[in-house]
């Protein structure tokens, strides 16, 4: 299992004027086991329902369409790196753009402190990345199609060695030796590498595995990949970064002043009494004052308000603002404030009880424009050594499945190099010979055998719809859908059996298996039939068996009957069977 941390301190933290719902976002940052995954860490001051409450996320940012499963832990910590709080170990699946971790559970006025710090310290363990089998077929097909060689269009040599290879992948996953190669004009291009460091390389390209028998061709490979600039492999050679710390500085200047005001019962009812304008630096182009508000008299004290106006500068500018003001032991107020078109705020009520005596009022207020600074400030690794390694025994292999199926979703999406067109209605698909081979025996056999379309390099498809088609060519080139199966299993099964996909075949029929119901029951028994399908047929079959009553109650069964009265038959007398065998074993009983 890959384990990682990341710890992520947030200075100022009293001044993120987050109400609230509202969140402040870490820096990102991603973890080598799960190669274009993108990760942060999501607080919310003050709670995302409770305002009592600091609450974290731990959030998926990219948009790759796998799940992953994480377990993960989040602590508060001190200055010290002592645990304040902390949630114990979850498990969780993570899809992109979603977020799990600790609700209501840390409590906001236990992290307030002298130092304005908090640290969030989260650890991630890696379980399993869902989707792997579809993963590693897609890959296998590639390698399988690497090996015979056909659609090649380029030659990278070394020695006295030719190694035949496909442009279009080059240019996805290697795209330095492309450009150098058009900005060249050729289509060859000559390596000063042995033949075992290029054919890793190769293998790499196309499978996304390294495999290097020794610790002296790991170190080639590297030395090689960083000379051609071959920059995933380089990356993934490189030890990886196991811990991660990270800052937030919220942009804050304190102002600190005594303000004196002579005896309030010499003064009338709302009387307003002003403070001299100041000014912070952060805050260059704003101007700021105090008012005193006298309310109400008695003989024994005086009531007042305290203002912060905003005198000059931008109204449309946001401003947060955390005020204490205190008098000796009479009274000591803290409140805070999100300045937006207003212009002032009352930050306390007060009473004064010494009517002889001038009132000495001790000023502190913290500003902040908003703004804020946030880094990754460390990055470090974990290795372990061995007395007892050596060439014989040393071995590297690097899965790297993931940058592959990244890169071949790049590939489809933007149609780069693409030597064949698949034109269904109104719609034109620009795709690859080599996915489409190296995934479909059935297109492959078009191209092997130089058909019509193989001449053309046009494909003309009439019997399957545009977006059916979209989502099929999505699945061969990712090993992933675009669409949910609950929109499209029906259809895209029967793309998948006439293009011979057995594995997105499958990945339907076991949908459909999982989701039958009373109204679609018959058209999936249609669908068993009609592509001679046994499990799906046994399935659905043991359904109607199941639900006899409400499936012959439907108008689809009998259109059914109407289309299929062999296939009706049948299923009417295997279900007596099915029926009768039960019932002999509840007698038995």
């Amino acid at each position: 299992m890959s384990k990682y941390e990341f710890t992520w301190t947030i200075e100022n933290f009293s001044m993120c004027h987050h109400s609230t719902g509202l969140s402040l976002r870490s820096p990102t940052f991603m973890l080598s086991a799960l190669p274009g995954m993108v990760w942060c860490l999501n607080i919310y001051p003050r709670g995302e329902k409770s305002k009592e409450c600091i609450d974290v996320l731990i959030m998926r940012c990219d948009n790759l369409p796998r799940k992953c499963e994480i377990e993960y832990s989040v602590c508060t910590m001190d200055k010290d790196g002592k645990t304040i709080q902390k949630k114990e170990k979850e498990k969780r699946t993570f899809e992109a753009g979603e977020g799990w971790g600790c609700s209501s559970f840390f409590e906001r006025k236990r992290h307030l402190n002298d130092k304005d710090n908090l640290v969030v310290n989260c650890t991630l363990c890696l379980l399993q990345v869902c989707d792997d089998n579809d993963q590693e077929n897609l890959h296998h097909d590639f390698i399988r199609f690497y090996d015979n060689g056909l659609f090649t269009d380029i030659t990278l040599r070394t020695k006295d060695t030719s190694f035949r290879v496909h442009k279009c992948l080059l240019s996805i996953r290697w795209p330095a030796l492309v450009e150098k190669l058009e900005k060249k004009k050729t289509d060859e291009e000559y390596f000063d590498v042995s033949i075992s460091a290029l054919e890793a390389m190769i293998y790499y390209i196309y499978s996304g595995n390294l495999e290097c028998q020794n610790s002296q061709l790991t170190a080639e490979v590297f030395a090689a990949a960083v000379k051609y600039e071959l920059t995933n492999l380089k990356c993934n050679l490189c030890l990886p970064v196991t811990n991660f710390k990270a800052r937030t500085r919220i942009n804050a200047e304190e102002m600190f002043f005594e303000w004196k005001i002579p005896t309030l019962s010499t003064l009338s009812n709302k009387t307003s009494i002003h403070s001299d304008v100041f000014s912070v630096n952060l805050l260059k182009f704003h101007g700021w004052k105090l008012i005193v508000c006298l309310g109400s008299h008695s003989s024994e004290s005086t009531c007042f308000s305290i203002l912060l106006c905003r005198v000059y500068g931008d109204n449309l500018k946001p401003i947060f603002v955390k005020s204490r003001i205190f008098c000796g032991s009479h009274f000591d107020i803290q409140s805070e404030h999100l300045f937006q078109a207003d212009k002032e705020w009352k930050c306390a009520d007060a009473v004064d009880e010494y009517l002889n005596d001038c009132l000495v009022l001790h000023c502190h207020f913290t500003f902040t424009d908003l703004g804020q600074i946030s880094e990754i400030t460390r990055r470090s690794c974990i290795t372990t050594s061995s007395s007892s390694d050596s060439n014989e025994s040393f071995k590297t292999n690097l899965k790297l499945f993931d940058y592959v199926s990244d890169d071949l979703r790049t590939l489809y999406t933007t149609g780069k190099l693409s030597d064949v067109k698949i034109v269904a209605g109104s719609e034109t698909f620009l795709v690859h010979k080599i996915v489409l081979s190296a995934r479909s025996p059935v297109f492959f056999r078009m191209f092997e055998n130089e058909m019509v379309e193989a001449k053309s390099n046009t494909i003309n498809i009439q019997d399957t719809e545009p977006a059916i088609l979209k989502t099929m060519l999505c699945y061969m080139y990712t090993a992933y859908l675009d669409q949910p199966l609950k929109e499209c299993a029906l259809s895209l099964y029967e793309a998948a059996d006439k293009y011979d996909i057995p594995t997105l075949k499958e990945k339907c029929a076991s949908f459909l298996k999982s989701n039958l119901t009373v109204k679609n029951v018959c058209e999936v028994l249609l669908l068993a039939d009609m592509h001679e399908d046994k499990k799906l047929y046994e399935n659905v079959r043991d359904f109607i068996a199941a639900h006899a009553e409400e499936v012959f109650s439907t108008n689809e069964w009998p259109s059914f009957v109407d289309i299929r009265p062999n296939t009706a038959a049948q299923v009417l007398q295997q279900i007596v069977v099915v029926l009768r065998n039960d019932s002999e074993k509840k007698s038995k009983k």
